[in-house]
């Protein structure tokens, strides 16, 4: 995956050396990248980076002038771009189309040029004549950064394979983090799912110097949050005359962008504000091998109305037959963050690389403008988990409901994007370069001047598509809203629509025990045949009973020793049963224990994976 790894250590130069090779070996897992190391015995540093061919970042290591700063960076940045202006006339080179300029950002700064990235990003920066070292990321800790710290040093990487490729101490479950894993799809705070592996915090810089390790931060929240709000007009009118450049901005740079439309409301902003020429930008949705989702049907309409091609990329019987190699290659991809869901991604997002390398996206646009909230606790079904690994399913409630106190903006930004958005971002970044435009620093700082009750529905995301191209406004959304029509016409498609995307969840993934228990005998075969395909592209109940059954089976009852440490072995079994047979619905369940059982071979055991 793309990103960084490396060493900041006294010990042995030729084992670091070979440490970090195979630091970097376990992040070349696509032909698509490129890849290189840099080393300073008398720093004690020893860094590896692979990125994308022909990316923002596949110009590392970026030298200054005198070749006496060295940057290597992982990410994107949307600085302003008189910012390289600025620089050109003080004399520097720079490209606009790489991160060269990055370095002479430093040069003219300090390390107060973090503070003016705009992006999603991690890097370390060696300065010679200070014989200093600095580690730092991104003020959201999007780019994640995990850590060990140990008697010979700093081990880091953008992604734990790395690490747990070369400290065999780490290879092991941290309990706690389980428990958060298991009830809230992630880990939370600074834990990873292994033992003394940590996250690097957000906006952080740390500085090595002379053998120790300052741990500091250029950026802190109460500069956001403590901002006076605007009134409602002054507000709308703010965000209004930002967005469409924010998008042209995101939009742009020397490589294809792709836009991943949906039926919402979201992608359909980045639509509006796409002022381009025919057939400019490839549009594509991921779509059900059944029927024509919701989202399909929108989509389509809003690429035609925008004069851009559209493009269904179906999750269909190709992924089906190879599906245990896209499920263990997701797990090993995400740090075992991820496990049926990641395998789609896999899937999809692969197909998009084909159609462009960069992929603008609507994500946590609803989060930040309509109060969305998609993060929660809860407790998994099936009684599989131990008397041991009980308490801390319930600790981690503790845990959620402190950052759930969080205002909204917060909670989904610093807390729902970064914990729980991580499996799902370090699969689709290792096959495209993901962009959103909602999490674009001035947007956000701004949307914390907004009046609460502006960030409810969608009256802001209505207003901004009638600025820039109110056509887009006559087609209804996935949920009916918007559209010509009477009112009425509106309430009745509304129902009508929320009824059918109801319905599939109750045919399918949501499908309640009670149901399950009462169509199992032939209804439910109805039921999925009439709403598969309504809303979701995914059909991981009905798949995991009748195409994977085998596959989940061997996994779980066959070579599922591995977790019985934290788990009931019994009660697996007879959720496993019990759910192949469609008298019960353990998708979730199952899928998390899936996931850690594969992470557990391919991670901690490296059985027979290689990344490829």
């Amino acid at each position: 995956m793309p990103g960084i790894s490396g060493i900041i250590s006294t010990g042995s130069t030729e084992d670091r050396t070979h440490a970090l090779q195979d630091m970097v070996k376990c992040m070349m897992h696509e032909t698509s990248y490129t890849c290189g190391t840099y080393a300073n015995e008398g720093l004690g540093l020893w860094i590896g980076w692979v990125a994308h061919k022909g990316s923002f970042t596949d110009c590392m290591p970026i030298w200054n002038e005198t070749k006496d700063v060295c940057l290597i960076f992982s990410g994107e940045d949307f600085t302003d771009p008189y910012e390289i202006i600025r620089l050109r006339t003080r004399g520097h080179a720079c490209d606009p189309g790489n991160a060269g300029y990055l370095v002479h950002l430093y040069e003219e700064m300090g390390c107060r040029f973090i503070e003016t990235l705009n992006g999603w990003f991690s890097g370390v920066l060696v300065d010679l004549p200070r014989k200093s070292v600095v580690v730092f990321n991104d003020r959201y800790g999007i780019d994640r950064v995990f850590l060990h710290e140990g008697k010979d040093g700093l081990y880091f990487s953008s992604g734990a394979k790395a690490l747990l490729a070369v400290l065999p101490e780490a290879r092991e479950f941290d309990p706690k983090a389980l428990g958060e894993f298991l009830t809230c799809g992630c880990t939370l705070g600074s834990r990873s799912l292994y033992k003394g592996i940590h996250v690097l915090p957000p906006g952080a810089l740390w500085t090595a110097e002379h053998g120790e390790i300052k741990k500091g931060s250029y950026f802190d929240l109460r500069e956001w949050v403590g901002q006076q709000h605007f009134d409602e007009k002054q507000f709308a009118t703010q965000v209004l005359d930002l967005f469409g450049g924010m998008v042209t901005k995101y939009s742009g740079g020397p490589f294809s962008v792709g836009v991943s439309l949906t039926g919402g409301l979201d992608s359909r902003m980045i639509a509006a504000c796409l002022d381009v020429r025919p057939g400019e930008f490839p549009c594509y949705t991921f779509g059900s091998m059944y029927r024509d989702t919701f989202d399909v049907q929108v989509a389509r309409q809003v690429a035609k109305a925008c004069r851009q091609p559209h493009h269904v990329l179906v999750l269909g019987e190709e992924f089906l037959h190879e599906f245990p190699h896209y499920l263990e290659k997701a797990v090993y991809i995400s740090d075992g963050y991820t496990g049926l869901s990641g395998a789609a991604e896999l899937y999809v997002n692969s197909l998009a690389r084909n159609l462009a390398p960069v992929r603008l996206t609507g994500n946590y646009g609803g989060e930040l403008l309509r109060g969305v909230r998609a993060f929660k606790y809860r407790v998994p079904e099936g009684a599989f988990v131990n008397s041991d690994t009980e308490p801390y399913v319930l600790e981690a409630r503790t845990t959620f409901q402190e950052q759930e106190n969080s205002d909204a903006v917060t909670f989904a930004l610093f807390y729902q994007a970064p914990l729980q958005g991580y499996g799902r971002r370090a699969i689709e970044r290792s096959q495209i370069v993901l962009r959103t435009p909602f999490m674009d620093n001035n947007l956000v700082k701004l949307v914390y001047q907004a009046p609460p009750h502006l960030l409810r529905g969608a009256q802001l995301a209505s207003a901004i598509i009638s600025r820039y191209n109110p056509t887009l406004l006559k087609i209804p959304t996935d949920r009916g809203m918007l559209g010509d029509g009477s009112r009425l016409e509106g309430i009745i498609r509304r129902l009508c629509r929320g009824a059918l995307i109801k319905a599939e969840y109750l045919a399918n993934h949501g499908t309640p025990n009670w149901l399950a228990a009462i169509t199992h005998f032939g209804l439910g075969g109805i039921l999925e045949r009439s709403f598969l395909g309504r809303d979701k592209f995914q059909h991981f109940r009905l798949w995991s009973r009748k195409r994977f059954s085998s596959y989940i089976t061997g996994v779980l009852l066959e070579g599922g020793g591995d977790l019985e440490q934290f788990f009931d072995r019994r009660h697996i079994e007879r959720m496993v049963r019990e759910h192949v047979a469609g008298r019960q619905n353990y998708t979730d369940e199952i899928d998390k224990i899936m996931t850690l059982a594969l992470a557990c071979r391919v991670l901690l055991k490296g059985a027979s994976f290689d990344g490829s």
